[in-house]
């Protein structure tokens, strides 16, 4: 058995957690379930350290500076390292925003783990390159909230929802009273894959849409009698197809105007309406 190690700091300056893989001959970590071994930090005694899959962590108090690692099996030295302290104490001095994908999608349809409207980023603090507890006075902000807003930061996360296709840079500041510095900057895209409908057409190729009297004219009724000519899209068609917002009935017309939201086209429909007289 021969050692090897890797240093992953949580606290380096006072604290540190010493990360330990021991490795065999062939440079993987040693395929023991159950192991144990000595890991002597700088001056400290010796600590009796189990690994796990090769694998194991010892505590340490350490002053600022250089300190070695020795990893024994019983009193034989199978591995030496040397480790850095440094001091964490003070503000930090760089921030970070972390995102495994920078590209969201404003598509409806997109559902479950498919979805990809909204991203939320690791927010992350450091001193001297080692990841410190976040300060409270971290703000975020996106430079186009027309494509994407960005919410306040919880759990050290930051979340972005995306409003409209283009680009938006999301920004990192710290805040003090009024004044604001910027910190991080992150680049992000949304895109639009929502099908873009062109044409709107009454069910059983009509000229007019009828409805039964006593019916409410309203999005959700008009919505009934028309067709994308794709089944998915027929059964989105007035959640998700036609803005409500926009939706015009005039009764002394018998016309509605029907308006797409953006993100499947926006384009307008006007048809013919009829109510069916009392029986």
């Amino acid at each position: 058995m021969r050692g090897g190690a890797i240093f992953s700091p949580e606290l380096v300056y006072d604290k540190a957690t010493v990360k330990i893989n021991v490795l065999d001959q062939y440079s993987e970590n040693l395929r023991l379930a159950s192991q144990k071994v000595n890991v002597k930090v700088g001056e400290a005694e010796a600590v009796e350290t189990d690994l796990t899959d090769g694998e194991g962590s010892v505590a340490a108090n350490l002053a600022k500076g250089i300190h070695k690692v020795v990893v024994l099996s019983g009193e034989k030295e199978i591995g030496t390292f040397n480790i850095e302290a440094i001091d964490v104490t003070g503000q930090p001095d760089e921030y970070k925003l972390i995102a495994k994908d920078t590209t969201l999608d404003i598509n409806p349809l997109l559902t479950g783990e498919e979805a990809k409207n909204t991203l939320a980023m690791d927010v992350k603090a450091y001193v001297n390159g080692v990841e410190v507890a976040l300060p409270s006075n971290l703000i975020a902000k996106s430079s186009n909230e027309k494509v994407a807003i960005v919410g306040t930061i919880e759990s050290a996360k930051a979340t972005v929802t995306a409003k409209t296709a283009g680009q938006a840079t999301i920004s990192l500041y710290t805040k003090d009273g009024d004044l604001e510095v910027k910190v991080f900057d992150i680049e992000i895209t949304v895109e639009n894959t929502t099908p873009q409908i062109e044409k709107l057409a009454i069910k059983d190729g009509k000229d007019k849409i009828v409805l039964a009297n006593g019916t409410e004219v309203n999005a959700a009724s008009i919505a009934a009698k028309l067709t994308v000519g794709d089944d998915k899209l027929d059964a989105k068609l007035e959640s998700d197809i036609i803005d409500g917002d926009n939706f015009v009935y005039s009764e002394n017309d018998g016309k509605v105007i029907v308006t797409l939201k953006d993100e499947f086209g926006g384009k307008i429909f006007i048809f013919d309406v009829e109510i069916e007289p009392e029986a």
